[in-house]
Order: C-alpha cells, then structure tokens, then sequence
C-alpha cells in the first residue's frame, strides 16, 4: 500500500542521512586529529629548536660572566694601583693589566632567532604550554636588555678607551703579553718583544686623571653588565630550560 510505502521509504532516508552525518562527522574528526598530530609534530620541532638555543644562552651566559667579571677585576685592579703610583709594579705586569682590560662582549650572542621568529609571527601560539608560553614572550625584551646593555659598554669602548689607548700606548706591545683573553682559552698570543728594553713604560698611566676617570667610567659600564643585564639570568634560563625539556618529554 501507498502507506507502507511511505513508512519504508522514510526509513531508509532516514538511515541513510545518519550514516551520511556519521561519515562527515568522522571525516572532520580525522581531520582533526590529522590536523592536531601535525601541530603536535611541529610543536615538537620547535621545542627541540628552542631547547638548544636557550641551552646554548646558558653556556653564553656562564663564559660571559665569568669574563667580565675578569675585565671588571682588572679594571678596578689599575684603579688602585692609579691611586696608589708609589706601589712597586713591574712593565710585564702592567702591560697584563691593559691586555686583560682591552676586550668587550659582543651583543650578537644574544640574538635568539628561533625565539623571534616564533613572537613575531604568532607561531608562539603553537606551544600548547601556557605557562612556558608565558616564560618565552618575557625572554624576547630581556634579550634585548642584555643587548642594548652590552652595546654601551661596546659603545664605550670603541669611542672612549680604544682610542685613550691608541694615543697613549704601544697597543702591539700589551697586546701581545702572552695571556689568554678572559674566559676564552687558547686566545694568547707570544709577545713580539724579545728585547725588554725595546719596551715602553705604560706605568706612566698610573696618577693620570683622565685615565683613573676612564677606568672609573668602564668599571661602572661592565658592572651594569653582571648587576643588571645579567640579574637573575642564571636562574630564569635554567627554570625555561626544565620547562622545555618537560615538553619534550611528553
């Protein structure tokens, strides 16, 4: 009859709209979790990408510190001794002192590309942390802190103690004291002068005014460096460090 027929018709209709839902349905869910796998994958990638720059921040940072603190000691070493002209010190010694003061650090070691790259193009978003998303936005204005910080005392030293030196010392001759840089070994160089008689007397600097106020000047410089570009650096690198690696351990 035309009722059975209504009755078997719509029932089919009705089957086959469900299962054209559920095949949609499970369409879009595969999509999903095609599309979540690939985040996950990328997520992983930059993870990776990142563990290995703020871990090489870290050794940055230790070597970085361990040398300015040198240059620093050195620095307010020649103060004293400017103060104190009368105090015996021999033309090799004085030369170390001007090698271990003649360097700066480079702000370049800072520059987080990895990190950049992710702020700047909302990729940040891709880290499914919130809490280690939060910890790397705040990185990229204190990288930039360390730089800014760094480039002044660069600034310093290319506009103010170079050229001091460059006027008022034999800069072949301190340099070439046979000394390793600050923190950076195998960078000493054998000293050209054989003959110590052919070597000028660089403790005439000691009792000169515009010299002590330079050294006084640069002293501040790289303590700006340790107390403030440097603060709590250590500590915060190791903590978004333990916080990348939980992530990839996932």
């Amino acid at each position: 009859t035309m009722e059975k027929l209504k009755h078997i018709s719509w029932a089919r209709l009705t089957v086959e709209s469900v299962a054209i839902v559920a095949s949609i349905l499970l369409a879009f869910g595969i999509d999903a979790w095609w599309d979540n796998r690939q985040e996950r994958v990328e997520e992983q990638l930059i993870l990776g990408e990142l563990l290995k720059e703020f871990q090489n921040k870290k050794s940055t940072l230790d070597l970085r510190t361990k040398s300015n603190n040198e240059i620093l000691e050195a620095t307010k070493s020649l103060l004293v001794l400017s103060r104190n002209p009368e105090t015996q010190l021999t033309r090799e010694e004085m030369d170390r002192h001007l090698a271990e003061i003649y360097w700066y650090t480079p702000g370049g070691e800072w520059d987080a590309p990895v990190l950049q790259s992710l702020v700047n193009s909302g990729d940040i978003a891709l880290i499914s942390s919130p809490s280690l998303r939060t910890s790397l936005a705040a990185w990229a204005p204190k990288f930039e802190h360390i730089k800014q910080t760094l480039a002044t005392d660069r600034d310093y030293f290319s506009q103010i103690l170079e050229p001091f030196l460059i006027n008022n010392t034999d800069m072949t001759q301190f340099n070439s004291v046979y000394i390793e840089a600050p923190a950076r070994p195998g960078s000493s160089l054998k000293s050209v002068y054989e003959d110590a008689s052919q070597r000028a007397d660089h403790r005439s600097l000691l009792g000169n005014r515009l010299f002590e106020n330079i050294l006084l000047a640069r002293a501040e410089s790289i303590n700006d460096i340790l107390t403030s570009a440097f603060r709590d650096v250590d500590v915060n690198l190791a903590t978004t460090i333990r916080q990348i690696e939980a992530e990839v351990a996932e």
